[in-house]
């Protein structure tokens, strides 16, 4: 496949010794840049990897039409052969803790997409942040024409995770948190605990917070309404064979683990598929059904030995 360049982005490697991994910072710069202009603000974001390519097609055209501020984007993500490493190694930096059930259940689900991916221990946010304000900002703040007091970080699911332990630990880290569907249930709520304490100590936070939760989602679960409805006759239970694959997905790769979210997506259209051929469009929803059943009869089971292991 030939390379292609976006626009306005500029792309840069740094190591980090203390996590041990190579990180690709992607650098997405605002229409015009200049240092005719007054310094930019900063976003850095998580989970950069295909999705800076989605920000950067959509932010020139606002910030150009003034919908938007004129900022600097900062992206970071993985260096690694395998662009799907990136499920395993977000585990490890963007947790604060160690939820070994939940960690112990993603290696089996790594096995059913046949991924030889990093086995990492998660909860390394404590040097991922280290790794941000010790390396990345410096380099970002040296480099290009910023305001080093207006920095915003911006992350979604596990990442939102970790902008809230960022939020109650180092919260000067950043003057604005933009939290999106948060994994406040990683390693059994322990980040509410962590919330609790902060309270108890501060009676302020120092940082402006826009949270959504679940915002998003029903946003595009309207969309995904509204255009089906151009197709199919609608009717009270329209919407349970599409309930069944949504949670199936998610039973499959986990809360909160969008890469995962999108290969199990994939996965169950070729196996509704290869049922239709085989067995017959009548057939196709009660096989997706009798799929279902053996998904949660494995998980039951796996679950209940890793539980008895861990104990």
């Amino acid at each position: 496949m030939n390379q292609f360049t976006i626009e306005n982005t500029q792309q840069f490697e740094i190591f980090s010794k203390e996590i041990n991994q190579e990180f690709i910072i992607n650098i997405g710069l605002p229409p015009n840049y200049s240092k005719d202009h007054d310094r930019y603000p900063v976003v850095y974001v998580t989970d950069a990897g295909s999705n800076f390519i989605g920000l950067m097609g959509s932010l020139p055209l606002m910030q150009f039409v003034n919908d938007l501020p004129s900022f600097v984007l900062v992206g970071i993500d993985y260096k690694s052969p395998n662009s799907m490493d990136s499920m395993s190694l977000r585990n490890r930096d963007l947790t604060p803790t160690n939820d070994k059930i939940w960690m112990a259940a993603q290696k089996d689900m790594y096995k059913i997409f046949g991924e030889d991916l990093p086995q990492v221990e998660a909860g390394g946010a404590k040097y991922f942040l280290d790794f941000i304000n010790d390396e990345i900002k410096p380099f970002i703040n040296q480099k290009y024409y910023v305001d080093t007091t207006d920095q915003t970080y911006c992350g979604f699911s596990l990442g939102g995770l970790f902008g809230l332990y960022t939020l109650f630990n180092s919260s000067d880290s950043f003057k604005r948190y933009v939290i999106g569907s948060p994994s406040i249930w990683w390693d059994d709520r322990h980040i509410l605990k962590v919330e609790e304490e902060y309270a108890k100590k501060n009676k302020n936070l120092s940082a402006k917070v826009y949270a959504a939760t679940f915002g998003i989602n029903a946003a595009l679960c309207g969309i995904a309404g509204a255009l089906i409805s151009i197709t199919l006759t609608l009717h009270p239970y329209v919407g349970l064979p599409y309930t069944v694959r949504s949670f199936m997905i998610v039973i499959v790769a986990g809360l909160g683990n969008l890469p995962a979210v999108a290969v199990s997506g994939m996965g169950l259209g070729l196996f509704e598929e290869f049922a239709d051929y085989i067995l017959g469009t009548e057939f196709r929803i009660g096989a997706v059904f009798l799929l279902l059943v053996l998904i949660l009869v494995y998980r039951r089971f796996k679950l209940s030995r890793k539980r008895e292991y861990l104990k």
